[in-house]
């Protein structure tokens, strides 16, 4: 890595960062879509379900996802509001941070003032995540699938994957 790189690594990491949790709302929304379709008996078939997890995860922004929960399920008051903003942030993120930031960029003194604006963008991405996720939780009780379930799950599938890759060494 070279001296540039490195001066800007913190920016990067921070907007990576921000990513993640850009596809962690996403992932939320999905799942209380599909919650929601499932609790109201519009994705009554697994294959139903399947094919409509496929399509939002292909082919759908966060913007359309947000769009479509908003007409599919009813959102707190505050929730709205974080996830719009979020959205806001996102949008502002892909698009355009980097070339406004420009002379920010040349700086250490800019360079920070880039991670605390990424940071308090990760904020706000990691509450609109958690909102989504808790309406998403409630609807999954509803039809019977609890945190204590998706533990075991998710243990199985490790094991499962750990066994895999031990055939495969």
């Amino acid at each position: 890595m070279d001296a540039e790189e490195e001066e800007h690594k913190d920016v990067y990491a921070h907007f990576g960062l921000a990513a993640y949790w850009i596809q962690c709302l996403e992932t939320s929304l999905i799942n209380l879509l599909l919650c929601n379709g499932r609790v109201r008996g519009t994705i009554p078939t697994a294959k139903e379900f399947d094919q409509l997890d496929e399509s939002l995860r292909n082919g759908t922004t966060l913007g359309g996802l947000i769009k479509m929960a908003r007409h599919e399920c009813e959102l707190p008051d505050m929730t709205e509001s974080v996830i719009t903003l979020a959205l806001q942030k996102r949008n502002f993120l892909i698009h355009h941070f980097f070339r406004e930031r420009a002379m920010e960029w040349v700086t250490p003194q800019g360079r920070a003032r880039m991670v605390a604006e990424l940071e308090d963008a990760q904020r706000i991405l990691r509450v609109a995540d958690h909102l989504a996720t808790i309406l998403y939780q409630a609807l999954l009780k509803i039809v019977g699938i609890t945190a204590e379930s998706v533990a075991k799950e998710v243990e199985r599938l490790k094991q499962e994957r750990k066994d895999a890759d031990s055939r495969a060494a």
